[in-house]
């Protein structure tokens, strides 16, 4: 992983699979614990603050400039999602896949969606 990080997901019910986020666009994905790595497709070169999977293949991504992604495939493509504070700017810190369908965000200046 070439690129600055700044997010990560690995839940104990998904043994093997993590995911992480960082600068410009990036996301990485492993299947086996971290010893291998692949680059998710995300379509930005936005920093990428946090991410989030409700389950093995469906999860959420969230970052500069109300940046809000969204992956069925276990994070090897994302496309963006609109949300109501599209037209703000506001940037996206941290995001919480409550379900596949449901997520939370938070971001600055006391943005929540």
């Amino acid at each position: 992983c070439a690129s600055r990080l700044l997010g990560v997901v690995y839940k104990r019910q998904i043994k093997s699979h993590v995911v992480v986020s960082g600068y410009w666009g990036a996301i990485y994905v492993s299947t086996d614990g971290g010893s291998n790595w692949k680059r998710g497709e995300t379509g930005t070169r936005r920093l990428i603050y946090d991410v989030s999977m409700a389950d093995e293949q469906r999860g959420f991504a969230c970052g500069q400039r109300g940046l809000l992604l969204r992956t069925d495939d276990g994070g090897l493509s994302w496309r963006k999602i609109s949300t109501p504070k599209d037209s703000d700017n506001v940037h996206f810190f941290s995001v919480h896949a409550v379900d596949p369908e449901k997520v939370w965000v938070v971001g600055e200046w006391g943005t929540r969606i």
